[in-house]
């Protein structure tokens, strides 16, 4: 069971790639990012022939980089959360946080850059990027440490985890009760959730694509009658 959810979840995080992709064309490696402005997360794809940044729920990503027309990029390690990554090319320019919350994510994240370094051109220009007082390096290992959280970090994820789960279980009690009331107070709690644990980030989404696909074919019923 835990391994079919966990394949589910995969799937699903693949399938935010696919418009990027040409036939064929797979995904190497994967991590969670999240703007450096703090706007909005997603997800960093690497192929064999590209880079590609999606933002979840958002329309205006940076989406692909060839890595053909990459002119320079590099890394900012030191940054809590996970390390910075730089991309100037041809299609333009972007900075976007590899998130490393977890030992298991922080891996991932070394992982990922090592295969990124060797995809990658070692900058045909120098990079006009910047972090705050940091500078882009490109480098090949990172030593990438998991975010640990503060005592009022822990005590926000507490709060959270209690509210969260609290409307989940009141909208499933519910579930009997005549009128769509359940499943938005679900929705809400898993919104709720979705602000600490990726887990409800991917069941949000799932529940997006689902309600996107009805509406489509509910659309399609009413033009073609």
């Amino acid at each position: 069971m835990v391994r079919r959810l966990s394949s589910q979840r995969e799937n699903l995080i693949l399938a935010q790639a696919r418009p990027y992709l040409s036939d064929g064309e797979t995904v190497l490696k994967w991590v969670r990012g999240r703007r450096t402005d703090g706007r909005g997360e997603g997800f960093v794809f690497l192929t064999k022939d590209r880079c590609v940044v999606h933002w979840t729920g958002r329309r205006d990503g940076p989406g692909t980089f060839r890595w053909v027309d990459i002119k320079g990029w590099g890394i900012v390690p030191d940054t809590k959360g996970g390390p910075i990554l730089g991309i100037e090319a041809d299609e333009g320019t972007c900075t976007v946080q590899l998130r490393a919350t977890t030992k298991a994510m922080a891996e991932r994240v070394a992982d990922f850059v090592q295969e990124f370094a060797d995809r990658a051109p070692f900058g045909r220009e120098p990079m006009n990027l910047s972090h705050g007082h940091a500078s882009f390096e490109a480098v090949a290992a990172v030593d990438v440490p998991p975010h640990r959280l503060s005592t009022t970090e822990k005590v926000q994820r507490i709060a959270i985890t209690v509210g969260g789960a609290a409307l989940m279980l009141g909208g499933i009690i519910l579930t009997p009760l005549p009128g769509p009331w359940s499943l938005p107070i679900v929705i809400a709690g898993l919104a709720l959730l979705a602000r600490e644990y990726d887990w409800a980030k991917d069941a949000r989404e799932w529940v997006r694509s689902k309600s996107r696909a009805v509406a489509d074919k509910l659309k399609a019923r009413r033009s073609s009658t």
